[in-house]
């Protein structure tokens, strides 16, 4: 079957709306150590971006106006940030809950318990996507379009090249939204150490990698690369005056 040749959706995950989502993961954790002070704010931005981007991709497969290419490189900027707790889970495996190897155990920016709540609610729900979305929703949504005209595949990242439909692939990410889920009401450990950091940079920098070779790969038209728009251009600039006040903060902590 040849791979899609189809036009992407920028509505959704276009220029704009990508280069503010990478540069909030990356922002936020600079952030954190220079002015942590600005941190709270980067993260309701952030929740508000995951929320309207979420809503946006639910409504979209309810009226199945969206392939599953579409859907899997949304759901990618949706729930990276949530990504970041599997090291951290898999760590706990392995050290036994042993508090000294714990790499939350140095705080950083503490949470508040509002926001730790939507944190958890948002968790759920976009691991409740993730198990429906390749459950089923790789089959039902509308196939993406070959370059003939003819139906598409279309592929995912997992280090590789791999299928949507394709049967690890599917399990692995059921897997990981499963752990998700779990280990989401069982416990919220979100303060930030170095050890932390730098596991949730690795985590974010692959997630970014895995969009753009999902574009790449799936064929996507240009649009999806095109800033011009106040669509694309919005979001980019409240994310980049969000992070510029944090700098400003940064040079001169006497005045916010």
């Amino acid at each position: 079957m040849a791979t899609c040749n189809q036009q992407g959706n920028p509505s959704l995950y276009g220029l704009g709306m990508r280069i503010s989502f990478y540069s909030l993961w990356l922002g936020s954790l600079l952030v954190s150590y220079l002015t942590p002070s600005s941190v709270p704010n980067l993260r309701l931005l952030q929740t508000f971006f995951i929320l309207a981007t979420f809503f946006a991709l639910v409504l979209e497969s309810s009226w199945a106006t969206i392939s599953p290419v579409d859907a899997y490189i949304t759901l990618l900027l949706t729930s990276a940030t949530f990504y970041i707790f599997i090291p951290v889970y898999i760590w706990k495996v392995l050290s036994m809950c042993n508090p000294f190897w714990d790499p939350t155990r140095w705080p950083r920016v503490p949470m508040t318990g509002f926001y730790k709540r939507w944190q958890l609610l948002t968790m759920i729900a976009l691991a409740a996507y993730t198990i429906w979305f390749f459950g089923s929703g790789v089959g039902s949504l509308p196939s993406c379009k070959g370059p003939e005209g003819g139906q598409g595949k279309g592929y995912g990242f997992f280090f590789t090249q791999a299928p949507l439909d394709a049967g690890l692939f599917v399990a692995v990410n059921i897997v990981f939204a499963v752990e998700l889920l779990i280990g989401g009401l069982i416990s919220l450990g979100v303060d930030l150490g170095l050890l932390r950091a730098i596991s949730d940079t690795i985590v974010f920098t692959i997630v970014i990698i895995a969009i753009e070779l999902t574009i790449q790969w799936n064929n996507l038209t240009p649009e999806v690369s095109d800033i011009s728009t106040s669509a694309q251009l919005v979001p980019l600039f409240v994310v980049a005056g969000f992070l510029l006040h944090a700098l400003y903060v940064w040079f001169n902590p006497d005045h916010d």
